[in-house]
């Protein structure tokens, strides 16, 4: 019985090729696209999971605005974490990281 229904779906594949064609096709890059979201948002979500109390870890970032035009950078002023730190009670702790 399923070699019966393989055997048509191979006839109608090979009587409408163009049509078959864009149908596999439109099928494989909406799977495609559909994995890579998934892998993306597994990797933002997963962002310092490995950490014990990783739902307690941010990351500071600077919105740079230079002739109407928007950047985001992940960098901020030297003295900022720790001014935050004397402003927040919350903040328990904070650290710079430092690429040289």
């Amino acid at each position: 019985m399923f070699r019966n229904y393989l055997t048509i779906a191979w006839r109608n594949l090979m009587k409408n090729k163009i049509f078959s064609f864009i149908n596999i096709f439109g099928l494989s890059v909406g799977l495609a696209c559909c994995i890579l979201i998934t892998l993306y948002i597994s990797h933002e979500t997963g962002y310092d999971k490995h950490h014990p109390a990783g739902d307690r870890i941010y990351k500071l970032g600077t919105v740079f605005i230079d002739q109407g035009v928007e950047e985001k950078g992940a960098t901020t002023s030297a003295p900022l974490g720790q001014m935050l730190q004397d402003e927040y009670p919350e903040i328990a702790s904070s650290t710079r990281v430092l690429e040289l």
